[in-house]
């Protein structure tokens, strides 16, 4: 899918102002921001035994756990890479919008920011899904031990029900 619209992408960029890609530009920052911002809270208090792990080199629990963790730690750091180039850009656009030998390539560099954009957007569509996955699988894993919990107590003995709900 991504590089199937490369092309368009590319074609299409130079012609749209760049007012519209800083817009565009400035909307993807401010969701970077608030990504980075939930992801670093939702480590340090859902997985705080697993943030201290990493610091005392000890094993996790839970493999699935860990796995979520994981994926959390991973899309925090696309995220602050994503952060980081965004930062870094924004000077430097305005300082080539600003110099008069690059205004006879302005097509080419609405292109590239364009596609700058196209990129960032994905980057940061597959952080978040990276960090949803694990979190819909455990959710669905859930939904089945309590399921299969719930079949094994109704086929318990009595003795052992009535001890259950009491």
């Amino acid at each position: 899918v991504f590089l199937s619209f490369l092309p368009a992408v590319i074609y299409f960029g130079q012609h749209i102002p760049y007012e519209d890609q800083s817009s565009i530009f400035d909307t993807l920052r401010d969701t970077a921001a608030i990504i980075f911002a939930i992801l670093g809270a939702w480590i340090a208090i859902i997985y705080p035994k697993d943030l201290k792990a990493i610091f005392k080199l000890n094993d996790s629990a839970s493999t699935q756990a860990t796995e979520v963790f994981e994926k959390l730690i991973s899309s925090l750091i696309i995220v602050t890479f994503t952060l980081i180039t965004m930062i870094f850009l924004m000077p430097l656009i305005a300082l080539v919008k600003n110099i008069e030998f690059f205004q006879q390539y302005k097509m080419y560099l609405r292109s590239g920011l364009f596609l700058y954009i196209y990129v960032l957007t994905w980057t940061q569509i597959y952080a978040l899904l990276s960090t949803l996955i694990p979190n819909i699988k455990m959710l669905i894993d859930l939904a089945k031990a309590k399921s299969k919990a719930k079949v094994l107590g109704r086929h318990a003995p009595m003795s052992e029900r009535n001890n259950s709900n009491q």
